[in-house]
């Protein structure tokens, strides 16, 4: 477990802090880290960003059939 001391206002990253007798300025402070929430939301981005592609691709290609349809 990690820790945020201060120490005369001078912050100390550790599990363990040795302080000098007669030192009565200590803060402490906890660090936590961020877990993955489960989210799903980087799913339903990719899902949304390959839709967007294969609809850009789609209108380029009916765009380019359109120009080279020959006339009769």
């Amino acid at each position: 477990d990690m820790a945020i001391y201060s120490v005369a206002s001078v912050p100390m990253l550790g599990s363990t802090l040795a302080v000098a007798e007669g030192t009565t300025d200590v803060d402490l402070g906890n660090l936590f880290t961020l877990a993955h929430t489960g989210s799903d939301a980087d799913v339903w981005i990719i899902g949304a960003l390959l839709t967007l592609i294969s609809g850009v691709a789609l209108v380029a290609v009916g765009k380019r059939r359109e120009r080279v349809r020959p006339v009769s």
